[in-house]
């Protein structure tokens, strides 16, 4: 322990050394303090969040509504939310068949109750309730998927919103010094700071239109800095309740009935326009403050922003293509000016749609392949967008199918690359170690998240520097309202 104590110590120091600017400063030191503060709940914190949930009647309506009485039980997920399912008051009475967890299986039971992996729960009863105890919408998501193809009649039940609404709201409740080391990670761009500073200096009452998820999460962090809570009321397109967490809610033209004047800060979605369009024909004076707007701006600068191009030819790497946007970025950044593009995309519908968007492009060669530090099969969470991901079992993802992998130093040789790209859900370390040679021997040029895992922040830097000491590091967020999106550049 003492070594890597030492060692990770010395990375730091490592790292800090070599970072060039205030920013980059601010935003490294602020991800580490968030490393720190996040930490798992407490057992005190863990009692009193079971508290308010037995105490919430959206527990109580959601089984009285979805549970078929008539049928046994599987919980999905044996973690704490599964435990406390199974324990609860709410449950008494049920007869549960077991609990489904491709992690927890080899404990062979669970509270007196047997846990199964997936494929041996299919087995078990063809008609059953499921109840989905996860918090997670994406493994959320991926157990409804997987359930629908077992063909068996299996009723699932989705506690895992409802548990992760209830301990959302009464978390806030506690103070946690995690939010304010978010609100210095995300103060660091120009608009954003001024987004905040007029929310912070509004002479009018200022209104929240976005999910109340959402909205309860950015006035937390912004009480927790300024010490006042920002939000005036809450408006809501469908209003299905009077408050939220005691601010009052109002469909627009309620509170355009009781307000003289008001600011309303919008991230919403859907109906956006019409949203927008509503406020510009009210007749209740007031400044939009539009964090969708924002967010897409700085979509738009990721990766490009830092580096000014110099004229030269460039030959770029784009690992983790999604959607094709950031080689367009790039082509534009470039000004056209590109000898090759290699791009990645291992998600098969991802790639699908990268095809039909390069077939007007010259010079870019499209893989459908992961990267790695070595070629093979991998399994792989795929259908999810973006958040497509190389499975990851301690992390609980699960794949649902297998892909190709490469390393960029087989893939990419007689070619002089001088920019790299990566945005891979947590799978940049061993993709920076498969193009250990082309980093190393070419110095490109780097571009690379830092967010995805808690430690990339210190390991991902920290590898880098080994490979070529002599890079500079700088580092930009990209978000206005989350740890995401956090790029290392070096060069």
């Amino acid at each position: 322990m003492k070594e890597y104590i030492k060692r990770v110590s010395e990375d730091i120091q490592t790292i800090y050394s070599r970072i060039e600017d205030d920013i980059s400063r601010q935003i490294f030191e602020n991800r580490l303090m968030l490393t720190l503060a996040q930490r798992k709940p407490d057992e005190d914190l863990v009692a009193f969040l079971r508290a308010e949930r037995d105490k919430d009647r959206r527990f109580l309506e959601l089984f009285q509504k979805e549970l078929d009485n008539g049928k046994e039980t599987f919980i999905y997920g044996a973690g704490e939310c599964g435990r406390y399912l199974a324990g609860s008051r709410l449950m008494a009475g049920t007869q549960f068949l077991g609990f489904i967890d491709g992690k927890e299986w080899v404990q062979g039971t669970i509270q007196g109750i047997p846990v199964y992996k997936p494929e041996d729960a299919v087995k078990v009863c063809d008609s059953a309730n499921v109840i989905l105890s996860m918090q997670t919408g994406l493994f959320r998501r991926q157990a409804r998927e997987w359930i629908g193809k077992q063909a068996k009649e299996w009723r699932i039940i989705d506690a895992g919103r409802v548990l992760f609404e209830i301990d959302k709201e009464n978390a806030f409740k506690h103070n946690d010094p995690y939010y304010k080391h978010l609100y210095n990670l995300i103060c660091t761009d120009t608009i954003v700071i001024n987004a905040f500073e007029k929310i912070r200096n509004a002479n009018r009452p200022v209104a929240c239109w976005c999910s109340f998820e959402r909205g309860d999460f950015i006035g937390k962090m912004l009480k927790e800095k300024w010490g006042i809570h920002p939000w005036q009321c809450y408006i809501a397109e469908e209003k299905d309740r009077a408050e939220y967490n005691g601010i009052p809610v109002y469909t627009y033209e309620e509170a355009a009935g009781i307000y003289d004047s008001l600011d309303i800060v919008i991230e919403i979605q859907r109906n956006r326009e019409d949203a927008l369009e509503k406020i510009a024909m009210g007749k209740v004076p007031g400044e939009v403050i539009d964090f969708i707007a924002i967010e897409k701006e700085l979509c738009r600068r990721q990766y490009f922003d830092f580096f000014r191009y110099d004229g030269r030819k460039e030959t770029f790497i784009d690992a983790g293509v999604y959607d094709l946007g950031s080689t367009l970025g790039f082509i534009e950044w470039c000004t056209g000016n590109y000898n090759r593009v290699f791009a990645f995309e291992p998600d098969e519908e991802n790639y699908k749609c990268c095809e039909e968007r390069c077939a007007s492009l010259e010079k870019v060669s499209l893989f459908q392949s992961g990267l790695c530090d070595k070629r093979g099969n991998i399994g792989f969470v795929s259908g999810f967008g973006g958040a497509s991901c190389i499975e990851n079992r301690e992390r609980d993802t699960y794949a649902d199918s297998e892909i190709q992998v490469v390393d960029l130093d087989s893939v990419v040789k007689g070619e002089e690359v001088s920019f790299i790209k990566m945005d891979i859900e947590g799978a940049e370390e061993k993709a920076l170690l498969g193009a250990k040679r082309i980093i190393t021997e070419q110095k490109p040029k780097l571009a690379i998240c830092v967010y995805h895992k808690t430690e990339d922040i210190i390991e991902l830097p920290a590898l880098v520097l080994s490979m070529r000491p002599d890079y500079k590091l700088a580092f930009r967020h990209y978000s206005v309202n989350s740890a995401s999106e956090t790029v290392m550049y070096a060069w």
